[in-house]
């Protein structure tokens, strides 16, 4: 909730003005972004996925990196819509590569086919 209202501040909010919540979001979201590549790593190395769901989950989370280094050079390059467009994919990419382990981990620890 935190991070929400921070990345709100600093997006939104003081966009165009010099503000603490500049850095705050910042370093929170680095912090953030760590735990969270490694927890995906953990789940994709050692989660009861298949090959097929380690592979699409793989691909997910590559498309969001990707999409990150790409909204990084839409603001050195002042392309505004190219980051939030980016950025905006980054974050769906990596909260969506989650569905994966969720639908994989409840199957097997249920036996409860979501589309049964």
């Amino acid at each position: 909730i935190l991070q929400s209202v921070l990345s709100f501040l600093s997006d939104v909010v003081y966009i165009d003005a010099r503000s603490i919540v500049h850095p705050l979001d910042r370093i929170l979201a680095i912090i953030l972004t760590g735990v969270g590549m490694y927890l995906e790593g953990c789940i994709i190395l050692f989660a009861p996925l298949s090959l097929g769901q380690r592979l699409l989950m793989s691909a997910v989370v590559t498309c969001g990196l990707l999409c990150h280094l790409r909204a990084k050079h839409g603001i050195v390059t002042r392309d505004y819509a190219r980051y939030v467009h980016n950025h905006t994919i980054w974050h769906v990419a990596m909260v969506g590569s989650m569905v994966v382990p969720m639908h994989a981990v409840t199957f097997a620890t249920t036996g409860f086919e979501a589309n049964a």
